[in-house]
């Protein structure tokens, strides 16, 4: 070799195997600028030994892993065979990982460039003695062939559907992992397969009942590490895990039946007391990895959709390309069309016909929308309220859902105010003009009068291992909450005859105590106990917390591992000394009345973050309290379009208007009679 790496590395980089004359299955980060044209030359150089010519539409690409000779080097070969149930083969579900770390493996007699988790996975499949062939994406498809990549990509599902096995592979195994894999197993046998019948019946029933061990016990960490694997971020794992026939989970040379691992989702949502163990146990970052305010979600999103949606399939039925594009908004893609690509095979208005890698992805998601529009089923508003200007990219018409990851996940209003129905929705009359422009038939009728901007909400509740931003958080919600409260005291009288202040805790949390049902007047109770929960917080005492465990000499750990442990670690320290003796005495009171106000609040705290993030709280000139986008203005409009009881924000632009996104307003969500008064015009979107 003549290049940087040596003779005797064996991890390389694109650009220094380019020199070499290296097929390389995955580009490298640290050479960015060899992704383009060189990367292209040196993809055809190579092309006659690995891809000799397009694979036919009835045909698919294995690998033949070869045993484990005198030499320890991967080799294997690639072959052609038929895709059809008498092929015998094993697909391969992962995670490509960094492509900044690159193995080498000899394959047809040349070598080949894998990502490390691939090697892995190959490496653990060889000891494991499989020798069926494998249907390994990154290798099996010609990555730089759009037309074969999309002919295969479209036989996606059938290909994880026909394999006699899928194999999800999470990585090298860690220590915890038997301990992890024990427990699911073990809450399984306790909790039973889950059906979607059985969430009609929540279950408040403590650990002990339910015969699970205390929420210290290490099991419910080691469970918690397995599902924060980056494998269940990947959106590719919605269609493989759910089309596959038999499937089973691998970390190293651990393994567990998927139906064990999706059920883990449906039992945190339906047994609270499972929920609150995992909460507790939820890994927090390291030092040397980057916080984020939304490393909760994907564990949440993750395994609970997956369980619905393996659910619905297994009953013979899809979803809509909205609810699965919802359902995996924080999941991710390195290819942006695959967002969509990866869904198509589960939905039941998008047909793999649509899957195409020469499209433009602005368009993809311009004809996504189109298509939702021409469904009884999900026209006008199960499209338009997935909008959400806040995060919405400039090259797409303004009433066009950008599906692209990042920031707070805003739930639309359909879900509770326009629900999916069994029946077909009633179709409008709408025409779709030059320049993707829609024109529909509404009423525009109020106007925003103030907006309260401030949207301390939007960052989740921070974790205890941060007091000082816990106490900040307090503070801006308090301030929050009274700006909100002099606002709804301007008003004199509420239109709908309500009083003032019902009609303003209701509004805070849109009327609905969940999906569809409105809040009994208990709430009233939840919601002063949410209030003063902040007063409580704000209590710059608590920060006394975070210099006890700062003090030089505690011999401890800074970096916890889960929420518990920082609790448990805390406790301990409170106790090691005289000195510590008074501040406990102070923190355990605030502590436990903070504890028994949030105990109380929870209904009304989980209703308000429900729909709240994404929105601002506002007042309209007619007098009505209401949410609007984040993005929304003084002065923007309201429009009720036809046959749709959810209002929308618009702002007037020059030749129509700007979709700013779903609202809602107290007292006019169920029954909009002031609205008939209203005239109806035509309503441009651009």
């Amino acid at each position: 070799m003549s290049n940087a790496c040596g003779p005797s590395n064996t991890i390389l980089c694109c650009k220094c195997a380019e020199e070499d004359g290296l097929k390389a299955a995955h580009l490298c980060s640290r050479h960015p600028d060899s992704e383009g044209e060189k990367s292209s030359t040196l993809v055809q150089k190579l092309k006659h030994y690995l891809y000799d010519e397009s694979i036919s539409g009835d045909s698919i690409c294995l690998i033949q892993l070869e045993p484990e000779g005198n030499d320890v080097s991967l080799r294997c070969s690639l072959v052609v065979r038929p895709l059809n149930s008498d092929t015998s083969y094993t697909a391969l579900s992962y995670t490509w990982g960094d492509p900044a770390t690159i193995h080498t493996i000899s394959c047809n007699g040349q070598r080949l460039l894998v990502g490390e988790n691939l090697h892995s996975a190959l490496l653990q499949f060889r000891r494991d003695g499989r020798t069926e062939p494998l249907w390994v994406d990154a290798v099996c498809i010609n990555q730089k062939n759009n037309a074969e990549k999309t002919q295969q990509v479209r036989r996606m599902q059938q290909i994880y559907e026909i394999a006699s096995l899928v194999v999800c592979w999470l990585g090298e195994e860690e220590k915890s992992d038997e301990e992890g894999f024990s427990r699911m197993r073990k809450l399984f046998a306790q909790c039973g397969e889950q059906s979607p019948q059985d969430f009609v019946n929540y279950s408040f029933n403590t650990v002990k009942q339910l015969g699970l061990p205390d929420l210290s016990s290490s099991q419910w960490g080691a469970m918690c590490r397995i599902l924060y694997r980056p494998y269940f971020s990947r959106i590719w794992i919605f269609q493989e895990i759910i089309a596959a026939t038999g499937c089973i989970i691998q970390c190293g040379t651990h393994t567990i039946d998927r139906t064990i691992v999706l059920t883990i989702g449906s039992i945190y949502e339906r047994f609270h007391q499972v929920g609150g163990a995992i909460a507790a146990n939820i890994p927090l970052p390291q030092p040397t990895e980057p916080e984020t305010d939304f490393e909760d979600t994907v564990v949440l999103f993750s395994v609970q959709h997956l369980w619905a949606a393996k659910a619905l399939f297994d009953f013979g039925k899809k979803a809509k390309i909205c609810q699965l594009l919802m359902n995996t908004r924080v999941f991710e893609a390195t290819e942006p069309r695959d967002r969509f690509y990866a869904l198509i095979g589960l939905s039941s208005d998008v047909s793999s016909t649509f899957i195409d890698y020469d499209r433009p992805y602005a368009e993809v998601q311009v004809e996504i929308a189109k298509r939702c529009m021409m469904q009884p089923e999900s026209w006008g508003p199960m499209i338009f309220s997935y909008v959400d200007q806040g995060h919405h990219s400039d090259s797409l018409p303004s009433w066009v859902p950008d599906w692209t990851p990042g920031g707070p996940i805003m739930l639309p209003l359909a879900g509770s105010y326009y629900p999916y129905k069994l029946e077909p929705l009633p179709q409008p009359n709408w025409q779709m003009r030059l320049n993707n422009q829609i024109a529909l038939n509404g009423r525009l009728f109020d106007k925003i009068a103030t907006v309260i901007h401030e949207t301390p909400y939007t960052t989740p509740l921070p974790k205890l291992n941060k007091l000082n931003k816990f106490v900040n958080y307090c503070k801006k919600m308090e301030e929050w909450e009274d700006s909100c409260w002099e606002l709804a005291m301007r008003l004199r009288e509420y239109p709908t005859g309500e009083g003032i202040f019902e009609a303003y805790w209701r509004a805070l949390i849109f009327n609905r105590q969940n999906l569809e049902e409105e809040p009994s007047q208990n709430f009233e109770w939840a919601y002063k106990s949410w209030n003063t929960a902040f007063s409580t917080g704000k209590d710059e005492s608590l920060l006394e917390l975070t210099s006890i465990i700062q003090q030089p000499g505690n011999n401890q750990d800074p970096s916890p591992a889960t929420i518990l442990e920082m609790i448990q670690r805390l406790s301990g320290l409170m106790y090691t000394g005289m000195q510590f003796i008074i501040a406990y005495g102070k923190l355990s009171f605030k502590f436990g009345l903070l504890n028994k106000l949030l105990s109380v609040a929870v209904p009304f705290e989980n209703a308000f973050f429900r729909y709240a993030p994404g929105r601002k709280f506002c007042i309209t000139k007619t007098g009505f309290m209401g949410w609007v986008p984040s993005t929304a203005q003084e002065n923007d409009l309201f429009c009720f379009f036809d046959d749709c009881s959810l209002p929308f924000v618009l702002r007037r632009c020059e030749g129509g208007y700007k979709l700013i996104g779903d609202s809602y307003l107290h007292g006019l969500m169920n029954d909009p009679l002031i609205v008939l008064l209203e005239k109806k015009q035509d309503v441009v979107l651009l």
